[in-house]
């Protein structure tokens, strides 16, 4: 209780850096009881402001389904997001960079 009295008027402030880029990295892990889980974090500039761990809702068989399985998971969060810094202004670029 202490440690949230002392920062009680702190305020968190969040910094762009000159690129402007906002990012959105997914990724799977696959378990060996078949089950599986997705994590998300998202960067706007210098830190991560989102990130959350799920567990999936189905059992799958192959990491390619659960990689489709997870990014099917977080495509509307992801572009929820693009949507929301669009309308404050900013330009968004589309980019996708897939694992080779």
């Amino acid at each position: 209780m202490s440690f949230l009295k002392n920062i009680r008027d702190d305020i968190l402030t969040l910094e762009v850096d000159d690129s402007q880029e906002f990012k959105w990295y997914v990724e799977f892990v696959v378990h060996r009881d078949i089950m599986s889980h997705t994590g998300t974090v998202f960067t706007l500039g210098k830190a991560a402001s989102i990130s959350e761990c799920t567990r999936q809702k189905s059992n799958l068989r192959s990491s390619t389904e659960a990689e489709l399985n997870g990014v099917d998971d977080k495509i509307s969060k992801i572009l929820w997001s693009n949507k929301f810094i669009e309308y404050q202004g900013f330009k968004v670029k589309v980019k996708c960079d897939l694992p080779r």
